[in-house]
């Protein structure tokens, strides 16, 4: 997984369809049991490529918080 893969989360999360944004919610999932998606997100949140989309940075925190809890 790459930083580039919160490009199209936010795409997806950006979506008006229930599909795109279960999409999303699995792709969040994925990023959660990653070895590195907490790095990632960690990365896409400080690095102000998403300071527009508060949905990527709200999933980034979700991961973010997932890692300090397990």
């Amino acid at each position: 997984m790459s930083s580039a893969a919160l490009q199209g989360l936010a795409s997806l999360a950006m979506a008006p369809t229930a599909e795109s944004q279960n999409m999303a919610a699995q792709f969040v999932e994925q990023l959660k049991q990653s070895v590195d998606g907490w790095k990632i997100c960690a990365e896409g949140f400080t690095s102000g490529t998403y300071h527009q989309s508060d949905h990527v940075k709200f999933f980034c925190l979700q991961v973010c918080e997932h890692y300090t809890k397990t």
